[in-house]
């Protein structure tokens, strides 16, 4: 894993228009589904609390150059559909993956790649 530092400043002016429309878009399918999921379990959920939730992420993540990140329907359909119902269940999907990609994934170094040129015309 990359060991944390600051992003590269320089380059905030040549990405800011990019940066606020990825924020705003990954906020609006994190908000929408999480609308979803509360319409679905009948609970509130506060606008505000998410966008410092999903804000934070994103900065403790840009330390580590992370992608941004956001809500996947994909996902959250699933950890749903098995009986996750808190945090926990996603903490604990999380290790899981920590846990391949430290220790199994070294395993697949060998496999064999597609490369880029295979299938175009020339």
């Amino acid at each position: 894993l990359p060991k944390p530092r600051l992003p590269r400043f320089d380059l905030l002016s040549k990405i800011i228009i990019d940066a606020l429309v990825i924020a705003i878009v990954a906020f609006a399918v994190s908000l929408s589904l999480a609308k979803i999921f509360a319409k679905k379990h009948k609970y509130r959920i506060d606008a505000n609390q998410e966008l410092i939730a999903l804000g934070s992420a994103n900065v403790f993540a840009s330390l580590f150059s992370c992608y941004p990140s956001s809500a996947s329907l994909s996902r959250s359909s699933v950890q749903e559909k098995t009986g996750g119902r808190t945090q926990v269940a996603g903490l604990v999907s999380s290790a899981f993956m920590l846990v391949f990609l430290l220790f199994l994934g070294p395993l697949l170094y060998h496999l064999p790649k597609i490369s880029p040129d295979i299938g175009s015309e020339k």
